[in-house]
C-alpha cells in the first residue's frame, strides 16, 4: 500500500483505489490516538510529547473526539470574535431575533465592545462541551454569564487551538442548572 501524509504530519497507508484509509488502518489510528490522548489528558503530558492526529472526519469515533475535547480545552490559545457577529446579534432580525434579549440585558449597538468583552471574559471554558465534529473543526457550546443571566454560547474550535465565537442561545440557563 502507498503512503500519504496523515493528520500527525507523518506517513500513513491508504488505499490507492479510493484514496481513503482502509478500515484496519482507521481502527489502528483511532486506537493509537486514544491511547496517546489519554496519556496527555490524564498524566498532563504536553501535546508535543506524543504523536496524535487532529480528529480526522470518518476516521475517529465519538469516544476519541470526546477525549480530544477534554484535552483540547486546556490548550486553547486565543478567542476570535468578529465584531460583525456582535452587530448581527444586536440588530433586529425577522427570525431568531436575539437583539431584544440582549437589549433587556443592557447591550445595544452603542456598546458593542462591552458585549464582545463580556462574552470573552464570562465564558466558562470548564463547561465547554463538544457537540459535534465536522470536517476540520469541533462545534462546541459553553456557559456564558451576561449581566447575571446565563446563556449558551456556541463556538468553533479549529486545529490551531483558536476558538471562534459563532452565536448565543438565549434561554440557555435551563441547560446549565
Amino acid at each position: 500500500m502507498p503512503y500519504k501524509n496523515g493528520g500527525g504530519n507523518h506517513l500513513q497507508y491508504y488505499d490507492e483505489i479510493d484514496g481513503q484509509y482502509d478500515d484496519q488502518i482507521k481502527a489502528k489510528i483511532n486506537e493509537d490516538d486514544k491511547k496517546a490522548l489519554t496519556m496527555v489528558h490524564y498524566f498532563g503530558l504536553h501535546y508535543n510529547e506524543l504523536i496524535f492526529h487532529w480528529p480526522i472526519y470518518n476516521v475517529h469515533d465519538n469516544e476519541y473526539c470526546d477525549i480530544f475535547g477534554k484535552y483540547a480545552r486546556k490548550y486553547i490559545k486565543e478567542y476570535e470574535m468578529d465584531i460583525n457577529k456582535a452587530i448581527y446579534l444586536l440588530t433586529p432580525q425577522k427570525a431568531n431575533d436575539k437583539s431584544i434579549f440582549l437589549n433587556n440585558l443592557g447591550y445595544n449597538l452603542n456598546n458593542l465592545g462591552k458585549l464582545k468583552s463580556d462574552i470573552y471574559c464570562y465564558t466558562d471554558l470548564s463547561t465547554l462541551t463538544f457537540s459535534r465534529y465536522t470536517k476540520g473543526c469541533f462545534k462546541c457550546i459553553a456557559k456564558t454569564c451576561l449581566n447575571g443571566k446565563i446563556v449558551t454560547s456556541v463556538w468553533e474550535l479549529k486545529h490551531n487551538f483558536i476558538i471562534r465565537f459563532i452565536t448565543l442561545i438565549p434561554g440557555g440557563d435551563k441547560k446549565w442548572k
